[in-house]
Protein backbone atom coordinates (compact mmCIF):
# COMPACT_ATOMS: atom_id res chain seq x y z
CA UNK A 1 0.00 0.00 0.00
CA UNK A 2 1.11 3.58 -0.63
CA UNK A 3 1.53 6.06 2.18
CA UNK A 4 -0.85 9.03 2.03
CA UNK A 5 1.28 12.17 2.26
CA UNK A 6 -1.54 14.66 2.81
CA UNK A 7 -4.62 13.52 4.68
CA UNK A 8 -7.51 15.44 6.14
CA UNK A 9 -11.12 14.58 6.84
CA UNK A 10 -13.93 16.59 5.33
CA UNK A 11 -17.63 16.70 4.59
CA UNK A 12 -19.95 14.08 3.10
CA UNK A 13 -22.73 15.06 0.68
CA UNK A 14 -25.71 12.74 0.11
CA UNK A 15 -28.23 13.17 -2.73
CA UNK A 16 -31.44 11.12 -2.84
CA UNK A 17 -35.12 11.93 -3.33
CA UNK A 18 -36.01 9.23 -0.78
CA UNK A 19 -36.53 11.05 2.52
CA UNK A 20 -36.24 7.83 4.53
CA UNK A 21 -32.84 7.05 3.02
CA UNK A 22 -31.63 10.61 3.63
CA UNK A 23 -32.57 10.22 7.28
CA UNK A 24 -30.78 6.86 7.46
CA UNK A 25 -27.66 8.19 5.76
CA UNK A 26 -27.61 11.39 7.75
CA UNK A 27 -27.92 9.54 11.04
CA UNK A 28 -25.37 6.89 10.10
CA UNK A 29 -22.70 9.16 8.66
CA UNK A 30 -23.03 12.28 10.81
CA UNK A 31 -21.84 10.39 13.88
CA UNK A 32 -18.36 10.55 12.37
CA UNK A 33 -18.34 13.14 9.59
CA UNK A 34 -20.09 16.37 8.84
CA UNK A 35 -22.89 15.36 6.49
CA UNK A 36 -25.00 17.51 4.16
CA UNK A 37 -28.10 15.88 2.67
CA UNK A 38 -29.84 16.98 -0.53
CA UNK A 39 -33.26 15.91 -1.78
CA UNK A 40 -33.04 17.63 -5.18
CA UNK A 41 -30.31 17.30 -7.82
CA UNK A 42 -30.24 21.03 -8.54
CA UNK A 43 -29.38 21.76 -4.91
CA UNK A 44 -26.36 19.47 -4.93
CA UNK A 45 -25.21 20.79 -8.31
CA UNK A 46 -25.42 24.36 -7.05
CA UNK A 47 -23.59 23.48 -3.84
CA UNK A 48 -20.81 21.62 -5.65
CA UNK A 49 -20.24 24.35 -8.23
CA UNK A 50 -20.00 26.93 -5.47
CA UNK A 51 -17.41 24.74 -3.76
CA UNK A 52 -15.06 24.37 -6.75
CA UNK A 53 -13.44 27.85 -6.40
CA UNK A 54 -12.74 27.11 -2.73
CA UNK A 55 -11.05 23.83 -3.69
CA UNK A 56 -8.83 25.75 -6.10
CA UNK A 57 -8.07 28.41 -3.49
CA UNK A 58 -7.10 25.74 -0.97
CA UNK A 59 -4.72 24.16 -3.48
CA UNK A 60 -3.20 27.55 -4.30
CA UNK A 61 -2.71 28.33 -0.61
CA UNK A 62 -0.57 25.22 -0.31
CA UNK A 63 1.33 26.04 -3.51
CA UNK A 64 2.22 29.39 -2.01
CA UNK A 65 3.28 27.85 1.30
CA UNK A 66 5.65 25.46 -0.45
CA UNK A 67 6.91 28.32 -2.59
CA UNK A 68 7.88 30.32 0.51
CA UNK A 69 9.79 27.30 1.80
CA UNK A 70 11.62 26.85 -1.50
CA UNK A 71 12.80 30.47 -1.45
CA UNK A 72 13.96 30.18 2.16
CA UNK A 73 11.36 32.64 3.42
CA UNK A 74 9.80 30.10 5.78
CA UNK A 75 10.02 26.51 6.99
CA UNK A 76 7.59 23.74 6.14
CA UNK A 77 6.57 23.13 9.79
CA UNK A 78 5.77 26.82 10.24
CA UNK A 79 3.78 26.84 7.02
CA UNK A 80 1.83 23.72 8.04
CA UNK A 81 0.97 25.19 11.44
CA UNK A 82 -0.13 28.45 9.82
CA UNK A 83 -2.29 26.56 7.31
CA UNK A 84 -3.97 24.54 10.05
CA UNK A 85 -4.60 27.62 12.19
CA UNK A 86 -5.92 30.01 9.56
CA UNK A 87 -7.69 27.79 7.03
CA UNK A 88 -10.37 26.73 9.46
CA UNK A 89 -12.94 25.96 6.74
CA UNK A 90 -10.76 23.35 5.02
CA UNK A 91 -12.99 20.67 6.53
CA UNK A 92 -16.07 22.14 4.83
CA UNK A 93 -14.85 20.89 1.45
CA UNK A 94 -16.74 17.79 0.38
CA UNK A 95 -14.46 14.76 0.34
CA UNK A 96 -17.10 12.12 -0.49
CA UNK A 97 -20.45 12.36 -2.28
CA UNK A 98 -23.16 9.70 -2.26
CA UNK A 99 -25.61 9.99 -5.18
CA UNK A 100 -28.64 7.85 -5.96
CA UNK A 101 -29.03 6.81 -9.58
CA UNK A 102 -32.84 6.76 -9.78
CA UNK A 103 -34.28 10.26 -9.39
CA UNK A 104 -36.84 12.33 -11.29
CA UNK A 105 -35.64 14.44 -14.24
CA UNK A 106 -31.91 13.77 -13.73
CA UNK A 107 -30.37 10.43 -12.85
CA UNK A 108 -27.27 10.16 -10.69
CA UNK A 109 -24.84 9.93 -13.61
CA UNK A 110 -26.46 12.96 -15.25
CA UNK A 111 -25.82 14.90 -12.04
CA UNK A 112 -22.21 13.80 -11.73
CA UNK A 113 -21.51 14.48 -15.41
CA UNK A 114 -22.16 18.16 -14.66
CA UNK A 115 -19.63 18.11 -11.82
CA UNK A 116 -16.45 16.77 -13.43
CA UNK A 117 -14.33 19.57 -11.92
CA UNK A 118 -15.60 18.86 -8.40
CA UNK A 119 -12.90 17.03 -6.42
CA UNK A 120 -15.22 14.95 -4.21
CA UNK A 121 -14.94 11.17 -4.49
CA UNK A 122 -18.24 9.69 -5.75
CA UNK A 123 -20.36 6.72 -4.64
CA UNK A 124 -23.31 5.78 -6.85
CA UNK A 125 -26.34 4.09 -5.27
CA UNK A 126 -28.03 1.61 -7.58
CA UNK A 127 -30.98 -0.77 -7.60
CA UNK A 128 -31.00 -4.56 -7.66
CA UNK A 129 -30.06 -5.11 -11.29
CA UNK A 130 -28.22 -1.94 -12.24
CA UNK A 131 -24.61 -3.14 -12.28
CA UNK A 132 -24.41 -2.09 -15.94
CA UNK A 133 -25.20 1.45 -14.85
CA UNK A 134 -22.30 1.37 -12.39
CA UNK A 135 -19.96 0.06 -15.10
CA UNK A 136 -21.04 2.95 -17.31
CA UNK A 137 -20.20 5.34 -14.48
CA UNK A 138 -16.75 3.81 -13.94
CA UNK A 139 -15.95 3.86 -17.66
CA UNK A 140 -16.94 7.52 -17.89
CA UNK A 141 -14.77 8.41 -14.91
CA UNK A 142 -17.80 9.65 -12.98
CA UNK A 143 -17.74 7.35 -9.94
CA UNK A 144 -15.26 5.66 -7.62
CA UNK A 145 -17.59 3.13 -5.94
CA UNK A 146 -21.14 1.84 -6.23
CA UNK A 147 -23.54 0.33 -3.71
CA UNK A 148 -26.81 -1.49 -4.17
CA UNK A 149 -29.49 -0.02 -1.92
CA UNK A 150 -31.05 -3.46 -1.58
CA UNK A 151 -28.10 -5.38 -0.13
CA UNK A 152 -28.03 -5.47 3.67
CA UNK A 153 -26.65 -4.09 5.85
CA UNK A 154 -26.82 -0.87 3.82
CA UNK A 155 -25.94 1.48 6.68
CA UNK A 156 -22.73 -0.40 7.50
CA UNK A 157 -21.69 -0.81 3.88
CA UNK A 158 -22.27 2.88 3.31
CA UNK A 159 -20.06 3.82 6.26
CA UNK A 160 -17.30 1.47 5.11
CA UNK A 161 -17.35 2.90 1.59
CA UNK A 162 -17.32 6.49 2.79
CA UNK A 163 -14.48 5.74 5.20
CA UNK A 164 -12.42 4.10 2.47
CA UNK A 165 -12.76 7.10 0.17
CA UNK A 166 -12.32 9.61 2.99
CA UNK A 167 -8.97 7.96 3.81
CA UNK A 168 -7.84 7.87 0.18
CA UNK A 169 -5.44 10.51 -1.18
CA UNK A 170 -6.50 13.59 -3.11
CA UNK A 171 -4.34 13.31 -6.23
CA UNK A 172 -3.42 16.97 -6.72
CA UNK A 173 -2.45 17.54 -3.10
CA UNK A 174 -0.58 14.25 -3.01
CA UNK A 175 1.44 15.25 -6.08
CA UNK A 176 2.11 18.71 -4.66
CA UNK A 177 3.58 17.47 -1.39
CA UNK A 178 5.42 14.57 -3.03
CA UNK A 179 7.25 17.19 -5.05
CA UNK A 180 8.87 18.54 -1.88
CA UNK A 181 10.61 15.24 -1.06
CA UNK A 182 14.10 14.17 -2.03
CA UNK A 183 14.57 11.07 -4.14
CA UNK A 184 15.79 9.09 -1.12
CA UNK A 185 12.79 10.16 0.95
CA UNK A 186 10.37 9.23 -1.84
CA UNK A 187 12.01 5.85 -2.32
CA UNK A 188 11.79 5.00 1.38
CA UNK A 189 8.12 5.98 1.55
CA UNK A 190 7.46 3.96 -1.61
CA UNK A 191 8.66 0.75 0.04
CA UNK A 192 5.56 -1.40 0.50
CA UNK A 193 6.59 -2.72 3.90
CA UNK A 194 7.68 0.64 5.31
CA UNK A 195 4.62 2.39 3.91
CA UNK A 196 2.20 -0.16 5.39
CA UNK A 197 3.69 0.15 8.87
CA UNK A 198 3.92 3.93 8.76
CA UNK A 199 0.42 4.33 7.34
CA UNK A 200 -1.06 2.27 10.18
CA UNK A 201 1.04 4.17 12.72
CA UNK A 202 -0.11 7.57 11.43
CA UNK A 203 -3.72 6.39 11.29
CA UNK A 204 -3.64 5.38 14.94
CA UNK A 205 -2.17 8.74 15.96
CA UNK A 206 -3.76 11.41 13.79
CA UNK A 207 -6.97 12.34 12.03
CA UNK A 208 -5.06 14.76 9.80
CA UNK A 209 -1.42 14.78 8.70
CA UNK A 210 1.04 16.33 6.23
CA UNK A 211 4.51 15.17 5.21
CA UNK A 212 7.47 17.55 5.58
CA UNK A 213 10.82 17.19 3.82
CA UNK A 214 12.80 19.53 6.13
CA UNK A 215 12.91 18.16 8.74
CA UNK A 216 11.79 14.82 7.35
CA UNK A 217 8.67 13.42 8.97
CA UNK A 218 4.94 13.90 9.39
CA UNK A 219 3.08 16.58 11.32
CA UNK A 220 -0.40 15.64 12.48
CA UNK A 221 -3.38 16.59 14.61
CA UNK A 222 -4.92 14.08 17.02
CA UNK A 223 -8.66 13.62 17.55
CA UNK A 224 -8.29 15.83 20.63
CA UNK A 225 -6.64 18.65 18.68
CA UNK A 226 -3.07 18.06 19.86
CA UNK A 227 -0.20 18.60 17.42
CA UNK A 228 2.17 15.68 16.95
CA UNK A 229 5.45 15.11 15.16
CA UNK A 230 6.70 11.84 13.68
CA UNK A 231 10.40 12.25 12.81
CA UNK A 232 11.68 9.80 10.22
CA UNK A 233 15.19 8.41 9.75
CA UNK A 234 16.41 6.92 6.48
CA UNK A 235 18.58 3.81 6.48
CA UNK A 236 19.84 2.25 9.68
CA UNK A 237 17.96 3.33 12.79
CA UNK A 238 19.55 5.38 15.53
CA UNK A 239 19.59 4.25 19.15
CA UNK A 240 17.22 7.11 19.98
CA UNK A 241 14.93 9.51 18.19
CA UNK A 242 14.12 13.02 19.36
CA UNK A 243 12.07 16.09 18.53
CA UNK A 244 15.20 18.26 18.43
CA UNK A 245 14.97 19.10 14.72
CA UNK A 246 11.35 20.23 14.84
CA UNK A 247 11.98 22.31 17.97
CA UNK A 248 14.90 24.07 16.28
CA UNK A 249 12.86 24.66 13.14
CA UNK A 250 10.05 26.21 15.18
CA UNK A 251 12.51 28.43 17.02
CA UNK A 252 11.84 26.80 20.38
CA UNK A 253 14.44 26.82 23.14
CA UNK A 254 12.79 23.90 24.94
CA UNK A 255 14.92 20.88 25.78
CA UNK A 256 14.29 18.02 23.34
CA UNK A 257 12.56 14.79 24.28
CA UNK A 258 13.94 11.36 23.40
CA UNK A 259 12.38 7.96 22.74
CA UNK A 260 13.23 4.52 21.42
CA UNK A 261 12.86 4.28 17.63
CA UNK A 262 10.01 2.50 15.93
CA UNK A 263 11.25 0.47 12.96
CA UNK A 264 8.93 0.53 9.96
CA UNK A 265 11.39 -1.44 7.82
CA UNK A 266 14.84 -2.47 9.01
CA UNK A 267 17.56 -0.60 7.15
CA UNK A 268 15.02 1.54 5.30
CA UNK A 269 12.89 3.69 7.59
CA UNK A 270 12.39 4.27 11.31
CA UNK A 271 10.83 6.99 13.42
CA UNK A 272 9.09 8.00 16.61
CA UNK A 273 6.31 10.22 17.89
CA UNK A 274 6.23 13.38 20.01
CA UNK A 275 3.57 15.89 21.00
CA UNK A 276 4.86 19.38 20.22
CA UNK A 277 2.10 21.68 21.47
CA UNK A 278 4.56 22.99 24.03
CA UNK A 279 6.67 24.38 21.18
CA UNK A 280 3.91 26.39 19.50
CA UNK A 281 4.50 29.44 21.66
CA UNK A 282 2.32 32.40 20.73
CA UNK A 283 1.18 30.84 17.45
CA UNK A 284 -2.60 30.46 17.06
CA UNK A 285 -3.60 26.85 17.77
CA UNK A 286 -4.57 24.64 14.82
CA UNK A 287 -8.24 23.91 14.27
CA UNK A 288 -9.04 20.22 14.67
CA UNK A 289 -11.81 18.37 12.83
CA UNK A 290 -13.64 17.49 16.04
CA UNK A 291 -13.73 21.07 17.33
CA UNK A 292 -14.75 22.37 13.91
CA UNK A 293 -17.62 19.88 13.71
CA UNK A 294 -18.90 20.89 17.13
CA UNK A 295 -19.42 24.41 15.86
CA UNK A 296 -21.17 23.44 12.63
CA UNK A 297 -24.80 22.48 12.15
CA UNK A 298 -25.51 19.73 9.64
CA UNK A 299 -27.20 21.13 6.54
CA UNK A 300 -30.30 19.64 4.97
CA UNK A 301 -31.69 20.61 1.55
CA UNK A 302 -34.83 18.50 1.26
Amino acid sequence: MAIVLFRRPGTVAVLDDDIDFLELAGTSLSARWRTNVFGRPDDLIKHAKQEIPFEEADLWTQHEAIGRWRTGASSLPNEVLSYWAHNTERFALTRVSVVDYVMPRLNGLDVLSQLREWRAKRILLTGRVQESIAIEGFNAGLIHRFLSKFEAPLSERLKWSVEELMESPESRLEELWRGTLTRAQSQALASARAAAGLEAFLGDLFVEHIVTAEPFGFMGITQHGLVGWVPLTLGQRNDQVSDKDILLTLGSSLAPSFAKPIVFEEGVLSGGCFLIDRALGARPPPTSYSSWRRHRVEEAHV
